[in-house]
C-alpha cells in the first residue's frame, strides 16, 4: 500500500503545473494523457526540443522530479486521483480544460471561473 502523503504530494505538485499551464505544459503527456513513465517524464524535463524552448518551469521540473521517485503503481494512483470525477486536475470546468488542450497553454488564471 503507498503512502497517502506521497500520492497527495504529487497530486498538490501536478496541480501546480496545471495552475501554470491548463494542459500540462512540458508534462502534459504524461498528466494528462496518462502516459505514466520515468524516462518519459525525463525526456519531458530535458530532451525535449521545441522552438523559444527554456526549459521547465519550477513547478513543472519539482513536479517532474518527485513523480520519477514513485513507483508505477503510485504514479497510477496519482494520475487517477488527480483525474478524479472528470473535473479536470485543478478543479478545471471541462470547457477550460479542452481550451487548454488544443489552444496551447492558459494560465488558470485567465481561463478559471468560480
Amino acid at each position: 500500500m503507498s503512502d497517502l502523503g506521497t500520492i497527495q504530494t504529487a497530486v498538490e505538485l501536478a496541480r501546480r503545473v496545471y495552475f501554470e499551464h491548463a494542459s500540462g505544459g512540458r508534462l502534459h503527456v504524461v498528466l494528462d494523457d496518462g502516459n505514466l513513465s520515468s524516462d518519459l517524464i525525463r525526456w519531458c524535463l530535458y530532451d525535449y526540443k521545441q522552438v523559444g524552448n527554456h526549459g521547465p518551469t519550477w513547478a513543472e521540473w519539482e513536479c517532474g522530479e518527485f513523480w520519477r521517485t514513485l513507483t508505477e503503481k503510485e504514479m497510477q494512483q496519482a494520475y487517477d486521483q488527480l483525474h478524479e470525477g472528470d473535473a479536470g486536475p485543478a478543479g478545471l470546468s471541462a470547457g477550460v480544460r479542452f481550451l487548454g488542450s488544443f489552444g496551447g497553454s492558459i494560465s488558470l488564471a485567465e481561463g478559471y471561473k468560480a
